[in-house]
């Protein structure tokens, strides 16, 4: 291993990064960001706590990120970590963590299987497939993970460690560790983002290293001189490196000689200086490495250099090596000490050195054996060859190689990259030579494929650039119909990339004018759609008609692909009408027949909230989480966080299946998405964490929320529904009530399901309101005014479906918290009681548990204290299933104050037999419920036994265990 030198000044950071280490090794999972100027000493500070780790006994895996090609190659450091743990491991480690993995093969070719073969079994699943491998090497011991150089992380490992970092849950024995130069993060930077999100999740700190004081510089010099002869030097160092370690170090290794004047230091310019100490071969070996953009082999770099003589090749490696430039990175594979070391070398040679290096690289990479090649994946190399040949002036080449990175890419479902190398094919496509131009095909259809690349990575703002950039291109008066096509899109990517706040009607009518006139085409139908679309939320009166003129036009040309997109558009127009079900059922097959991702994700969203809207929540859940998954493993994420965004976990958090939203939600986390639809996600994510009594957690999302939308929570946006959440959560009922009452009317027009929902909220905030003294009355006058301003032609909460049980649970609920804002509370009792029959019917937890706890309230005020703890306890037991803290709390809470003991009674089972050999079985369940603290008149409920049967069997109890009483008798059982 290179030797490093001492770090010294970061007790503080190094206690940081400890702990954090500390955590993960007993479960807890830690993440740390730690920052800095280049030279800092990120890298070393990691690195030293990591080897103190790896010495207790944790496995430390590094993986580097490369300015070279940074956006261009994906999965770059997770595949350096898997292939540095596949040398580590044993044959049966390998087996065990690699079981059903094999499609890692293509970002690491050395896991084994065919070294950039996509394997349509997992490739598009190759996200989670790393996140379950790292579970199975946790499980053998702690990992740390490192991550070096952030600033250059492709946007697909990015993803990745917010989905690592998305799923830390207890006993998983993890540690992330990552650099990064913050001071080289420029405006629109993709770390800005990814780093706001990941902040604001549990378990993930960040610190700056600044710059080292006096005091501190001279302790490192002194370590780097042997504690000997520092005297002066340590002073004139640190004038001149104003504390910048490397900086300081580079110095020192030069015995402090002045190159240059103490004003004009930086560290650029002595890492200079360190080159220029070298001899002239060795100095142009440091040239060939630096365009070598990242670690180079050295029968390559010998191959590159081949004007160096081979007896001096290894010579002046040893001396790049011994003046601190270089290092050993792998056996046979070199890189330089520190990154900028590859950027001040590179610029001390001209344009034309650059193209003549550039164009030796590419004749060597070009001529490397298959067996070589086979180790680096098809996407890297391909994306290495296309950024030489562009380096070499070589556009021709430049332009094949990286349509051919492009399609390595998406064979991986990097897509972020992908658009890199599309976007290097636009950009180079006016200067190729007309047959490279043809080979490549035309300059519009490749910046529409650039665009939807960027779309299905997230990048909404790019995919609006691209596609702006194809329609200027297009002569509108002579082709409208493809200038429409290509304008379709760009009205909803412009809103869910936040640059609109939404999509106005105008413009789809501008678009029919555009077409006025002409023949029936794909365009205007599904201009018509968009338009019947906006139409019905607008309220206009054609909305219809302009829906059955573009069906009619879609069937009339026979393109199931137009039908498909005519009546995804259109399907939100048929929610919430029984028969329009199949309807909808038919634009769900359609566009999954003609595989096109985006409609597929607009169609089922259509069929799971009509479910929903029919009151059949269960299948709305279940099929839009079917939908998620199944688009997800076809690689269309983007697609599907887009189309269905958080609607499965929303239905599920509903429904009380937690443990399966925040499966999704954490999918949803871990990847970039655009600004609308990840204001989505944290939004449902706020809702859950609320219910969960996770309240930083839930403001941390609910925070992230309102910073990615575009304006503040209305009607339609799931922000809505985490803010009333929280207002809830925090006591804020008045304000409940008071976006309840500015969104229902409009609520009422959209969507019943919503409305309803938005009452009850109301309903509950009320009720809570009626509990205080002096707000009984006008929380229920609050109320009524609602209800009498906004009565719906149905009815409130009437049953939509046969098979709709969730709307008369909510009438039940509606109709008791009604009744809290009512003086006579006698009927409490018998509503509450109804509604909790009503929401275990319906599949509602959560809604079920409060139902539970305000009868247990009611029925201790008519003085029932034994039907108030069976319902108390029927809460607290759901509740704490759920994970519902706050729940669990309040019934508890209530238990207390009325001297209620919600102790659940432990089953009677043979171990008591053997302890208790004189007792009857019958005496053994009777001394279980004592034990649990229950009356005589609630055990014999549970027993189905008269009370004074009871009585008899406590007392034939208190004689077998000599014992005087019922505390007693008690405590002898706990102690036994």
């Amino acid at each position: 291993m290179e030797p490093r030198s001492p770090v010294v000044g970061r007790d503080a950071e190094r206690e940081l990064l400890v702990s954090a280490l500390h955590d993960s090794a007993t479960g807890t999972p830690r993440a740390v960001l730690v920052a800095g100027e280049a030279g800092i000493g990120k890298t070393r500070l990691v690195a030293d706590v990591a080897d103190d780790a790896a010495a207790d006994g944790h496995l430390v895996l590094w993986g580097h990120c490369m300015r070279f090609g940074a956006e261009s190659s994906p999965y770059l450091p997770i595949g350096q970590v898997l292939t540095q743990w596949h040398r580590t491991a044993g044959p049966q480690e390998r087996r065990r963590v690699l079981a059903g993995a094999a499609a890692l093969s293509t970002i690491a070719p050395a896991l084994g299987g065919t070294a950039g073969t996509a394997h349509p079994d997992g490739t598009s699943r190759l996200i989670p497939l790393t996140g379950a491998v790292v579970d199975r090497i946790t499980e053998e011991k702690p990992l740390v993970l490192v991550v070096d150089d952030l600033q250059w992380a492709d946007a697909t490992s990015l993803d990745l460690l917010a989905y690592l970092i998305s799923g830390f849950a207890p006993a998983r024995r993890l540690a992330l560790l990552a650099t990064f130069r913050d001071t080289d993060l420029e405006d629109g930077h993709r770390l800005h983002g990814w780093l706001a999100d990941m902040l604001r999740l549990p378990g993930v700190a960040t610190t700056r290293l600044e710059r080292l004081d006096l005091q501190d510089t001279e302790h490192l010099v002194s370590s780097l001189r042997g504690g000997t002869g520092i005297g002066r030097l340590s002073h004139d160092v640190f004038e001149r490196s104003e504390g910048n370690p490397y900086l300081t170090e580079v110095l020192v290794r030069s015995n402090g000689e002045r190159t240059t004047s103490a004003a004009t230091t930086d560290l650029s310019t002595v890492l200079l200086a360190s080159w220029h100490r070298l001899t002239p071969q060795a100095r142009a070996l440091m040239q060939w490495l630096a365009v070598g953009g990242r670690p180079v082999r050295f029968a390559d770099l010998e191959q590159v250099a081949a004007g160096i003589a081979d007896d001096r090749f290894r010579t002046c490696l040893e001396e790049a090596r011994a003046e601190g430039i270089v290092r050993l990175v792998a056996p046979g594979v070199v890189w330089f000490h520190h990154p900028l070391l590859a950027e001040v070398i590179a610029d001390t040679m001209g344009p034309g050195e650059l193209r003549t290096r550039h164009a030796r690289y590419v004749d060597v990479l070009e001529a490397v054996s298959e067996d070589v090649a086979a180790d680096t994946p098809d996407h890297s190399r391909a994306a290495h060859l296309a950024l030489h040949h562009e380096g070499a002036g070589h556009t021709d080449e430049a332009l094949r190689w990286s349509l051919l990175a492009a399609d390595a890419a998406e064979r991986v479902r990097a897509f972020a990259e992908a658009t890199e190398h599309l976007q290097r094919v636009c950009r180079l496509w006016p200067e190729a030579s007309d047959r490279a131009r043809a080979a490549a095909g035309e300059r519009v259809p490749m910046l529409t494929r650039a665009s939807d690349s960027a779309r299905r990575s997230g990048d909404h703002l790019a995919a609006v650039r691209l596609r702006e950039e194809a329609v200027s291109l297009v002569d509108a008066r002579a082709e409208p119909e493809l200038a429409v096509e290509l304008s379709l899109l760009l009205p909803w990517l412009r809103v869910s990339s936040g640059l609109d706040d939404m999509v106005r009607q105008t413009t789809f009518r501008d678009m029919l004018s555009l077409l006025e006139g002409r023949p029936s085409s794909s365009a205007k139908a599904q201009v018509l759609a968009h338009a019947s679309y906006l139409a019905r939320w607008d309220g206009a009166p054609d909305a219809a008609r302009l829906a059955e003129r573009a069906l009619a036009m879609a069937r009339d040309l026979g393109s199931e692909r137009t039908l498909a997109h005519v009546m995804s558009a259109t399907s939100l127009l048929r929610v919430g009408a029984p028969e329009s079900l199949a309807a909808i059922e038919e634009a769900v097959a359609l566009a999954w027949r003609i595989e096109e991702p985006r409609l597929i994700g607009m169609a089922e969203f259509c069929r799971a909230d009509a479910l929903y809207e029919l009151g059949r929540a269960t299948e709305a859940a279940d099929q839009s989480l079917a939908a998620f998954r199944r688009m997800v493993e076809r690689g269309w994420f983007h697609d599907a966080a887009y189309g269905l965004s958080a609607t499965p976990a929303l239905y599920l958090c509903t429904l009380g299946r937690w443990p399966e939203a925040r499966a999704q939600l954490r999918e949803l986390l871990g990847r970039r998405q655009a600004p609308r639809p990840a204001s989505w996600v944290r939004s449902v994510a706020a809702v859950l964490a609320f219910r969960a009594g996770e309240a930083d957690l839930a403001r941390t999302h609910l925070t992230r929320s309102l910073e990615l939308a575009s304006g503040p929570p209305a009607l339609g946006e799931l922000s809505l529904l985490a803010v009333l959440e929280q207002h809830a959560f925090d006591g804020g009922h008045e304000r409940v009530l008071d976006l309840v009452e500015a969104q229902l009317p409009e609520a009422v027009g959209a969507s019943p399901a919503v409305a309803e929902d938005l009452l009850v909220r109301a309903a509950r905030a009320a009720g809570e309101l009626a509990s205080f003294r002096g707000h009984r009355s006008d929380a229920g006058r609050r109320l009524h005014r609602m209800e009498s301003r906004v009565a719906p032609e149905r009815g409130w909460f009437a049953r939509r479906s046969r098979e709709d049980h969730v709307s008369p649970a909510l009438r039940c609920v509606y109709a008791a918290e009604r009744a809290r804002c009512q003086d006579d509370r006698g009927p409490l009792v018998g509503l509450w009681s109804a509604a909790e029959v009503a929401c275990a019917e319906a599949g509602l937890p959560w809604d079920r548990a409060l139902a539970c706890y305000h009868l247990g309230q009611a029925l201790l005020e008519r003085h029932d204290r034994s039907g108030a703890a069976g319902a108390l306890r029927t809460a607290a037991s759901l509740a704490t299933d759920l994970g519902a803290a706050p729940v669990v709390a309040d019934v508890h809470a209530l238990a207390a104050q009325a001297h209620l003991c919600l102790d659940r009674p432990a089953p009677a089972s043979d171990r008591d037999g053997a302890q208790w050999p004189t007792l009857t079985h019958r005496e053994r369940e009777v001394l279980a419920h004592v034990v649990a603290g229950r009356t005589y008149a609630e055990i014999a409920d549970v027993l189905v036994i008269s009370p004074k049967t009871v009585s008899v069997h406590v007392s034939n109890l208190l004689r077998k265990t000599d014992t005087a009483n019922r505390i007693e008798l008690a405590a002898l059982a706990r102690r036994a």
